[in-house]
């Protein structure tokens, strides 16, 4: 490590004494050089649908509206297509 870099806290990359954040983890003194699960982001104005809570669960078994005409054209080609083999 160089006279001109020192070793982050959090992660022990080598981060140059003029860098405002750590390239590697994004710890900054802002935040204490704190790990990422430990930095308050409430404190932070972070617009409606993009904070880590307003994240909605993917729904198990919910398909989008396409799915079930492009099921259905696919069918429909494969067995086209095993008429016109057979005939």
């Amino acid at each position: 490590m160089s006279g001109r870099a020192f070793e982050c806290p959090h992660c022990g990359a080598e981060v140059a004494a003029s860098a405002k954040v750590c390239r590697e983890c994004g710890s900054d003194a802002g935040t204490g050089w704190l790990p990422a699960d430990e930095v308050d982001y409430r404190s932070l104005d972070i617009p409606d649908g993009y904070g880590p809570d307003d994240e909605d669960p993917p729904q198990a078994g919910h398909r989008p509206w396409w799915f079930a005409p492009v099921a259905v054209l696919t069918a429909a080609t494969l067995l086209a297509l095993a008429m016109c083999a057979r005939g």
